[in-house]
């Protein structure tokens, strides 16, 4: 994802409720994407772009998100 920070800002400064939905919605894809299903593991890579990384929604940030 380029530019991540055009769709993936802090939620509480969200002008519009949508925005925070989409971050919302974008945590919980990646979250699941590790949970093993029928005994093997996700091959999905994500990787997401960004020069404003101040902008971004801390929870992004967090372990397990975009550091493996």
């Amino acid at each position: 994802m380029d530019e991540l920070d055009s769709i993936a800002q802090h939620r509480h400064s969200a002008s519009k409720g949508m925005e925070g939905r989409i971050v919302g919605q974008l945590l919980a894809c990646m979250d699941s994407l590790g949970e093993p299903k029928d005994g093997e593991e996700s091959q999905v890579i994500v990787i997401g772009i960004t020069n404003r990384l101040d902008v971004l929604d801390t929870a992004l940030r967090r372990a397990g998100r975009f550091e493996r």
